[in-house]
């Protein structure tokens, strides 16, 4: 009787390319095992991945690493996503100015272009190296040998002594096999010399044939700021003006925009209008920038094919028109497949989100963990989890917040296990949930330390609904009187588990969710205690903002691969400044 093993091996081999695709570490670690035969085709499929890291202390062993890949015929011939990351520090810790390189760039690239000429066909090449530019000669190597190769710059750099006429920018910006990059402009407040990545990038950004993705995050570092004067201000046009002589005007391939740092404005959708075909937009991310009434009234006429929209509301008072104009502009536009939302309670309501629920696939609702003791943040109610189960048919991916009401996870998970019961219907049906927990950042707020070691031993009173921004009575006589049920007293914050505890917490909160053994799909559960994406901005930071850095954790739970293993979970951690196992309480001199 015929089976996967009597197969031919390019057949097998065919199959476990998508296999790889899905799970690579189960090509790795589980195929391998099965037998001779699938022992031989997964050795031609386990090479299609390859990571090369350039950092200055392991330079010698990059180099040598690509050598023996050289004399590989396996790897030359299998070789599909080429990934190459790393960090060469180029800043003088004294003066504060970049210092000549320690090795000659042109020999550092040398190994890697030659690899990628003897490679018989890359499909993806990412470049994830935000300290180095684009090496030209790899550029051209890539657009010789693999002209239908995918390249993707998520660390694009510039020198800033370069002008318009730099030839390795003037190829990216015609490139055809480039389909994303990634930008982070950050200005020195003490710098003097005049910036030109935003002119350089949006160059590329207008020029570049094929380019599907392009993100770009600007802000300013440091604690003191620098003024530029008005002839710096016109010096930096007009070098500015000199990258657009040849340009071709807005791109029509490019189908998702980020925008970081700038106002949600006319002016800003008119600016990046003149290098981005609005139109042909079906994506937009908009985060840290004040909401303006000119974006809400530009924007129905301007973003007429958009299916995907993510706005940060941080900035939005709530007690000006931008609620409104927002609930109209949601309430009117086209359908859409992805909302994403920060901080959005009080600005726009639930029933105007599922106004797009028969189309929605992704659904982000997060809350900003608040800093200060006495100021909560809004969380979806039962009733809102349920609402969204019911109205969001094709909804495939969803993120909420929950807030801690136990020190004791165990005894948390008790308390939350009305909408858990809710997320275990919808997990049903969903490829991931992402759950915000908080860190206990307002802990580390010294003004509040002794308020919040009080509240430990005293209750305070929240509302129902599950939003808990109301006054709080930390009185035990008054919520005696107030006739308070049990389940609406609270007694955070409360201080971040151990990173074992974390994980611990997160294979039984995919139990609760996915954890069924006959339930199939991704089940992915990713759980982030803390603002996990959270910039730091100009001036020192407070203290609560380093205690956040050093404990915030990124848990990607995820179903075990082996089939002895039905229903349950394994945990990938990420997280902190120091990656250390458990928390550095000893190191800190905070109240609790």
């Amino acid at each position: 009787m015929a089976n996967i093993s009597s197969l031919g091996t390019e057949i097998l081999v065919e199959i476990l390319q998508y296999v790889d695709d899905e799970s690579p570490r189960t090509t790795k670690r589980s195929l391998v095992l099965v037998n001779k035969h699938f022992y031989a085709a997964t050795q031609l499929v386990a090479h299609r991945r390859k990571t090369i890291c350039y950092t200055d202390n392991t330079l010698k062993e990059t180099q040598k690493r690509i050598q023996t890949w050289l004399q590989d015929p396996l790897v030359l011939r299998n070789v599909r996503h080429l990934t190459l990351t790393g960090y060469m520090d180029r800043t003088d810790r004294l003066s504060g100015h970049p210092k000549p390189w320690s090795c000659d760039l042109t020999l550092m690239w040398a190994p890697l272009v030659k690899l990628v000429t003897k490679a018989a066909r890359l499909t993806k090449v990412s470049f994830d190296f935000d300290t180095v530019q684009f090496p030209l000669p790899l550029l051209q190597a890539l657009q010789t040998y693999h002209p239908q190769v995918k390249l993707y710059i998520w660390g694009y750099h510039r020198e800033e002594e370069l002008d318009h006429t730099d030839p390795a920018e003037q190829a990216l910006a015609i490139s055809p096999i480039l389909r994303g990059i990634k930008c982070g402009a950050w200005v020195d407040s003490f710098g003097t010399n005049i910036d030109l990545r935003t002119a350089a990038f949006q160059r590329i950004v207008a020029n570049a044939p094929n380019l599907e993705l392009a993100s770009f995050s600007r802000g300013r570092t440091g604690c003191m700021g620098r003024s530029s004067t008005l002839e710096d201000q016109v010096r930096e046009r007009e070098a500015a003006a000199k990258f657009f002589l040849n340009s071709r005007g807005p791109n029509t391939s490019i189908r998702k925009l980020v925008l970081d740092g700038f106002a949600l404005s006319k002016q800003t959708l008119v600016e990046w209008g003149k290098h981005v075909s609005l139109p042909h937009l079906d994506d937009l991310k908009c985060s840290r920038g004040t909401p303006e009434r000119t974006y809400f009234e530009a924007a129905p006429a301007l973003l007429t094919n958009l299916k995907h929209l993510s706005l940060n509301l941080s900035s939005a008072s709530k007690h000006s028109e931008i609620p409104r104009l927002l609930e109209g502009y949601l309430a009117t536009c086209a359908p859409l497949e992805t909302v994403s939302l920060w901080s959005w309670m009080g600005v726009v309501s639930i029933d105007t989100i599922l106004k797009h629920g028969t189309t929605l696939k992704k659904l982000e609702l997060h809350e900003r963990e608040a800093y200060v003791f006495d100021c909560r943040r809004g969380l979806l109610s039962v009733e809102d989890v349920r609402r969204i189960r019911k109205e969001c048919p094709r909804l495939e991916d969803l993120t909420l917040d929950l807030d801690r009401e136990d020190a004791d996870w165990r005894k948390d998970l008790d308390y939350h296990k009305d909408i858990l019961e809710e997320l275990a219907q919808l997990g049903k049906r969903l490829r991931r949930i992402q759950i915000y927990l908080d860190l206990g950042v307002a802990m580390a707020s010294l003004p509040c330390a002794m308020a919040a070691q009080q509240a430990q031993s005293f209750p305070i009173i929240i509302p129902v609904a599950g939003i808990h921004d109301s006054e709080r009575v930390t009185d035990d006589a008054a919520i005696d009187a107030a006739n308070v049920p049990a389940e609406h007293v609270y007694r955070g914050p409360f201080k971040p588990p151990s990173t074992a505890e974390m994980c611990k917490h997160g294979r039984q909160l995919w139990k609760t969710i996915f954890g069924e053994p006959t339930q199939l799909g991704p089940r992915e559960l990713d759980i982030k205690w803390g603002e996990w994406e959270r910039k730091l901005g100009s001036g020192r930071p407070a203290n609560w903002v380093f205690w956040e850095q050093r404990r915030k954790r990124y848990l990607a739970v995820r179903p075990e691969e082996r089939d002895d293993r039905p229903g349950e979970a394994i945990v990938h951690v990420q997280g902190g400044l120091r990656h250390q196992d458990d928390d550095d309480d000893q190191n800190d001199n905070y109240s609790y």
